[in-house]
């Protein structure tokens, strides 16, 4: 069973990456949105949602939009900050998390 520890090394390996394919995105988001206690781990996305490259950003907001985990009160502010995000793509994943 893969850990929240080897997925983080996975999503910070995307940052050192020149090409990415989505769907290794969408598979990490799904990942980390379906372990066990991932609403635990909101802070640390909400965290992720700032970092400077774009895919982890990304990530970030798939497992979010995946939890639905609202109750996390920094969760909001950071989505919001997304939408005006330099990247159209991660300005898109914030709306979609919203939706």
């Amino acid at each position: 069973e893969v850990t929240f520890d080897e997925l983080e090394r996975q999503v910070f390996a995307l940052a050192r990456q020149t090409v990415i394919m989505p769907v290794v995105e969408i598979r990490l988001a799904t990942a980390i949105a379906g372990l066990p206690n991932a609403s635990e781990r909101v802070p640390v996305l909400v965290g992720w949602m700032a970092h400077e490259n774009l895919h982890v950003r990304r990530v970030a907001l798939g497992a979010v939009r995946r939890l639905g985990a609202w109750e996390h009160q920094p969760l909001l502010p950071a989505l919001l900050r997304c939408l005006a995000d330099e990247s159209g793509w991660v300005r898109h994943d914030a709306a979609w998390a919203l939706e």
